[in-house]
């Protein structure tokens, strides 16, 4: 109900009407279709990818800072409190020494898995 509004919400749960893909999309309730079945795939598989090429904390502290967003309803003190938890943990991280160290070469970075 947060996503799609009340009226929309309520039109979907108390008729139990099926909604498109593309109708599902135009409510944000998905944010993409894939181009097709043969290809799906193949498109989550990149989608994968481009999420682990990023530092395993990273991630983590986005997911979190994300569910806080959810559970408060306030992306403000979302920021506040996931940095609050999370921010020296973050920033003193092998991940970002690592993730440094590969941006002054020109690299691309290892990570290891997270300590948080």
């Amino acid at each position: 109900m947060r996503t799609c509004g009340l009226q929309i919400a309520s039109e979907i749960a108390l008729t139990g009407r099926r909604l498109s893909a593309q109708e599902a999309k135009s409510y944000g309730l998905v944010n993409r279709i894939s181009k097709s079945q043969e290809t799906l795939l193949a498109e989550a598989v990149e989608l994968a990818q481009q999420i682990v090429a990023i530092s395993p904390d990273a991630i983590f502290v986005t997911r979190q800072g994300l569910r806080e967003a959810w559970e408060t309803a306030s992306v403000e003190r979302a920021v506040q409190v996931t940095a609050e938890r999370w921010g020296e943990k973050l920033m003193t991280s092998e991940n970002t020494k690592i993730g440094l160290t590969a941006f002054a070469a020109k690299t691309q970075p290892k990570w290891v898995p997270s300590k948080l």
